[in-house]
């Protein structure tokens, strides 16, 4: 039977291994808001409100994305295949053939860091 310390490094090991992969793997906001400068300011706009220079000219105009309810997933899949994925507008199309995998992560990892601020600038309001 094995000591208490050999169990200890079996089972917490693989946990270790899975948690350095996820921080090694996570999104960087950053790359995303200059990615999203790139591609989608033009219709969201800058901050993601949905009030870039060509929203006027859709309808239904872009969405405020500080204010999303989609989760990271949904975002991922209207960023790659467009707004029908997800049963949104057809205007928006999908960028999977411009953007990697991980580009759209980091696009969706700015738009988040961009909904916190919201929200946080909403709460001092409120205070």
């Amino acid at each position: 039977m094995p000591c208490l310390p050999v169990r200890l490094v079996l089972v917490t090991l693989p946990v270790l291994i899975i948690m350095a992969a996820d921080r090694s793997n996570a999104a960087d906001p950053n790359a995303g808001k200059t990615k999203f400068l790139q591609v989608c300011a033009t219709c969201h706009g800058n901050t993601g409100l949905g009030d870039g220079p060509a929203s006027t000219a859709y309808n239904p105009r872009p969405k405020n994305l500080q204010t999303t309810e989609l989760n990271d997933k949904q975002l991922h899949n209207v960023i790659a295949n467009g707004g029908p994925a997800e049963g949104l507008s057809p205007l928006m199309l999908g960028w999977k053939a411009m953007l990697k995998p991980e580009e759209i992560d980091n696009i969706i990892a700015y738009l988040r860091k961009l909904g916190k601020q919201a929200q946080e600038k909403k709460n001092k309001k409120s205070e």
